[in-house]
């Protein structure tokens, strides 16, 4: 973290973007996601959650589903980036969303079903609160 700022300090063109500017970087939020990108699908892009739990049965049959595909090799794993609350709907998921877990753009269980997702917005929400009071 010190090389970065370091870096932004000694590059002037670039120091605008340290005044006045709190910065928070998480370096990696899916991390067995990434790993499977370098040993086995270079364009995976959901984390590896095996989407055989209770959580998954049940939103999958609520949502007319069934599991199909869930646990094996495209049914592994949930997109991260459809995880979050906003527009979360099961069912009739998000425009970029599917409910069907082979899909690329699964959208999970629900909202925050993935440990990752609740990490980083409770990160977020931490940092804003922190400005807040």
């Amino acid at each position: 973290m010190t090389q970065v700022y370091n870096e932004i300090e000694s590059l002037s063109k670039f120091g605008f973007m340290r005044t006045g500017v709190e910065w928070h970087i998480m370096p990696v939020v899916n991390p067995d996601g990434y790993e499977f990108t370098h040993t086995h699908d270079r364009f995976w892009r959901k984390n590896r959650n095996p989407n055989t739990d209770a959580a998954t049965r049940a939103s999958q049959i609520e949502s007319g589903a069934y599991m199909s595909g869930c646990g094996e090799y495209r049914g592994i794993g949930v997109d991260l980036n459809r995880n979050y609350d906003a527009m979360w709907r099961l069912g009739d998921p998000m425009v970029g969303a599917s409910k069907w877990c082979t899909d690329d753009s699964y959208q999970g269980a629900s909202a925050f079903s993935e440990p990752e997702t609740k990490a980083h917005s409770g990160r977020g929400l931490r940092v804003i609160e922190d400005l807040m009071f």
